[in-house]
């Protein structure tokens, strides 16, 4: 029953990725602009059954109203709600069944398009968990994977007070709580190509084979976006980063970008094009210094951004966000049995606003919470994701969602 309570999410969900080709969210749309529709069961304060759901879709240009729907334990659907706006919440739920919501977006009295959403079931919270309270900052951090030896790193980016890239600095930590010996491994005044420059979607990995961190990042001028390149720079743990190049992979344009590092050690760059209309998938080299050919253009005219990808029980995920300049958007993914394809499908997961943000990097196993010197450790077969929300004027006071 829909119900106006006020209420306090408390989040607790890990994800275990184990969805594939036969079990994704049935989307159903009629010939028009197209929506999605899915839910986020939650926990009142107080409470131990997670028997609650807040339903997002996303909204349909032209529409003037939308039916809500709900099904029980695959029951026919039942009209729960006509409203306007794009969210709803649905408590008291029953523990043990499994629930299907719909929506019907009109436009006066024409059906534009309708959505099903996937299937969800409520359930009682287990005993002695450790929980983090979203209202309030967290305690929880991710564990560093750049580790060399006994020693991990970590690089922060300083601007010019100009305006754009100044500098890259290193730090490092033997426990991964405590960083410092800064020193500055890259500087504007190092290259040509980094007088007027600056980096988005960055990324550090290390190459084992030849003992280099190597770092790649969608490059840009410091005052637009008129580049569209990659860019390529590297080094021996300790050292000063060689800044290569930034040019655009095969000549086509690129703008966010991640690189996914596969079981056999290859590595791949997944990069926007075509102004984030098209998804690409190029191979690197041995050394991942340079790209080596196109794979595929996984997305066509699809307009995602963000795009990170995963591997789980030899199966590929790849997730992404909406091309919505700063807006939050829903939070989308496709799977493959093989990084060459063929992908599935673009479906749903999470909210339609990803908790008012945008699809970002994915985290696996392991993190650390705790007061100061007081840190547990969580090791678990899960990933995390982490969002950037910005504010509407672009990077400035932006924040990571976990």
């Amino acid at each position: 029953m829909i119900k106006g309570k006020s209420w306090m999410a408390i989040v607790i969900a890990l994800m275990l990725l184990t969805v594939h080709l036969t079990s994704s969210a049935q989307t159903v749309h009629a010939a028009g602009e197209e929506t999605h529709i899915a839910a986020t069961l939650f926990v009142l304060k107080t409470e131990s059954e997670v028997s609650n759901a807040k339903i997002h879709w996303a909204p349909v240009q032209g529409a003037t109203a939308y039916e809500l729907y709900r099904s029980e334990n695959d029951e026919p659907y039942q009209l729960l709600q006509t409203l306007t706006g794009t969210t709803s919440d649905d408590y008291d739920l029953n523990i043990g069944s499994s629930y299907k919501y719909q929506v019907k977006a009109y436009g006066g009295t024409s059906l534009l398009t309708s959505a099903v959403s996937p299937e969800y079931t409520p359930y009682s919270l287990p005993e002695n968990l450790t929980t983090f309270d979203n209202t309030t900052q967290s305690t929880l951090m991710l564990s560093n994977e750049l580790k060399v030896g006994d020693t991990y790193y970590r690089f922060n980016f300083a601007q010019k007070s100009s305006g754009g890239f100044g500098e890259m600095i290193q730090q490092t930590s033997t426990d991964d709580i405590s960083y410092g010996n800064d020193k500055v491994v890259l500087s504007y005044t190092d290259h040509p190509d980094l007088a007027n420059s600056k980096f988005e979607g960055i990324n550090i990995l290390y190459h084992a084979p030849t003992n280099k961190f190597v770092f790649w990042a969608h490059y840009e001028n410091s005052t637009d976006y008129t580049l569209a390149r990659v860019s390529v720079a590297s080094a021996t743990p300790g050292e000063d980063f060689t800044f290569h190049k930034s040019f655009r992979p095969e000549g086509n344009q690129s703008r966010d970008i991640s690189i996914f590092k596969d079981d056999d050690d290859s590595a791949y760059l997944i990069s926007t094009a075509n102004n984030n209309s098209d998804t690409i998938l190029y191979k690197l080299t041995s050394d991942w210094l340079d790209v080596d050919h196109q794979v595929s253009v996984i997305y066509q005219s699809q307009h995602r951004e963000l795009p990170k990808m995963i591997k789980k029980d030899g199966i590929y995920y790849l997730f992404s966000s909406q091309a919505a300049g700063w807006y939050p958007s829903i939070p989308l993914y496709s799977s493959a049995n093989s990084i060459d394809g063929d992908w599935s499908e673009l479906r749903t997961i999470g909210n339609t606003s990803t908790f008012s943000a945008q699809s970002g990097s994915r985290h696996a196993g392991e993190a650390r919470y705790g007061q100061q010197r007081g840190y547990g450790c969580v090791s678990l077969d899960v990933w995390l994701g982490r969002y950037a929300k910005w504010n509407n004027r672009g990077t400035t006071a932006s924040r990571l969602v976990l």
